[in-house]
């Protein structure tokens, strides 16, 4: 698989578009403000739900992690891994897991876990 060609390093929305279909799935993390070492787990988020506007919308501002996701590899026993984009929103940072009011939520039935 040839990674996505990009204008920018931090080109999120166009490296998604690259993929189209291939990318499944997104994982999200966000660089935490107290301890810039750890990132805090958003959760897994199908691409058409990871435009810069939304995310900003839910999460705020910040230096964010996307792990970018593709087909079960039943063999494996995994998916396959397409590649990692950073890329930071400005603003300030939103708590984290938003409210009810939100509407939506992780793909994952695990969804977040807190820092790692």
């Amino acid at each position: 698989m040839i990674k996505a060609s990009r204008a920018f390093a931090d080109d999120l929305e166009g490296v998604l578009l690259h993929y189209g279909g291939l990318c499944r799935v997104v994982q999200l993390w966000r660089q935490r403000e107290d301890n810039r070492r750890a990132w805090t787990y958003l959760g897994r988020w199908p691409p058409e739900d990871c435009e810069l506007e939304v995310l900003k919308r839910r999460f705020g501002g910040g230096s964010y992690r996307a792990k970018l996701f593709g087909l079960w590899l039943r063999r494996e026993r995994r998916e396959a891994y397409l590649e990692q984009v950073s890329f930071a929103i400005e603003g300030p940072p939103e708590s984290y897991p938003p409210g009810p009011s939100a509407g939506f939520g992780p793909r994952s039935a695990l969804g977040p876990t807190g820092s790692t």
